[in-house]
């Protein structure tokens, strides 16, 4: 009975792997590259990756179990699927890696911080100032020195001759000296307090212990131990609209807060979608339509009429819908609403 159970987890495990990186292979080829930020590429490549190691292990495991040399039909067809599948995904990970490093560059270029600089009495180029405070500070957060070379507006090469100048310790000679088996037996202990646990919660719970271990050693060995698992802790990346307006009073938001209803106060805002300009924001006793029309009448003889205005299906909007439709200049729409006030 428990044989049949595992099998059957087994199987629903494969194929919700196979499921997630079929949705993902279908997304990459799908996705348009100048609408696409580089978060999206670095988890994609990400995702690539672990699919790799999970179909290596696969494979290794039936090569374990000599399935390759079975004569069912069956099995020759999984190897022969398992064998194109993980050559079409190292095929697409190279490509995606690819365009990461040359955009690299870009990103490094756009970056909204750059280090001020010395001009120098002899002739050359002026000297970048990099703080020491500002590399311990960053390394503390633990951004990896490729991310701290980008936040500060620098080239791999000036921010590693900077550390040489300053002499900063190489991290990599504090890593903590672990066996492979010890570090097994360390994340069983880990896992079999925390099954689910992803390969980020785990590299803070060896660094809650006092391990200080590599990222890649941490993810090949989770992925040694839970090869599915670590494949269907895959997030999936949620996608939203883009919320855009293109004008100043070309969409209003009005919405009442009823938090303070126990004290008998209501508070009715209404905001501008474009420059998120308050229009009003008042505490009233009451929570009628004509308070609300008589608050956005004194709004539009501040701001102007806008030409739509959203809310949700409250009652005390009602004298807000009519007047924009008595105007015959503008729309009115019921629905879900947008922007949140500023605080």
């Amino acid at each position: 009975m428990a044989d049949g159970t595992l099998r059957g987890g087994n199987k629903r495990g494969l194929y919700n792997f196979v499921e997630s990186l079929r949705t993902l292979l279908i997304g990459i080829q799908n996705l348009n590259t100048q609408d696409v930020s580089a978060d999206y590429f670095e988890q994609a490549n990400v995702r690539l990756e672990d699919a790799i190691l999970t179909l290596q292990l696969s494979r290794r495991s039936l090569l374990l179990h000599s399935v390759w040399q079975s004569e069912d039909s069956v099995l020759r067809d999984f190897k022969t699927i398992i064998e194109a599948v993980l050559t079409k995904v190292r095929f697409v990970f190279h490509a995606m890696t690819k365009y990461e490093e040359r955009n690299s560059i870009k990103a490094t270029i756009s970056n909204s911080f750059a280090c001020p600089t010395i001009k120098l009495t002899s002739a050359g180029r002026p000297v970048i100032v990099i703080e020491r405070e500002q590399i311990e500070f960053l390394r503390e957060l633990h951004f990896f020195w490729v991310k701290i070379a980008s936040m500060l507006g620098i080239s791999e090469s000036t921010l590693r001759r900077r550390r040489r100048e300053l002499n900063l310790d190489d991290d990599s000679k504090n890593w903590t000296v672990l066996s492979d088996s010890q570090l097994e037996d360390t994340v069983k202990e880990i896992r079999s307090i925390t099954p689910n646990i992803g390969q980020r919660r785990l590299h803070g719970a060896l660094r809650a212990r006092g391990f200080r271990i590599q990222r890649w050693r941490v993810c090949y060995c989770l992925c040694r131990q839970d090869p599915l698992g670590t494949a269907l802790h895959w997030s999936t990346p949620v996608y939203r609209r883009k919320y855009s307006i293109p004008t100043p009073n070309a969409l209003w938001h009005i919405d009442g807060n009823h938090k303070l209803t126990r004290y008998r106060f209501v508070v009715h805002c209404c905001v501008d979608g474009y420059s998120r300009v308050i229009v009003y924001a008042t505490l009233t006793d009451n929570n009628r339509a004509d308070t609300v029309l008589e608050l956005f009448i004194k709004g539009v003889q501040e701001f102007g009429l806008p030409s739509r205005v959203r809310s949700d299906h409250g009652l005390e909007n009602a004298g807000v819908a009519q007047y924009m439709l008595e105007t015959k200049q503008g729309k009115y729409h019921n629905g879900k609403l947008c922007p949140q006030l500023p605080r």
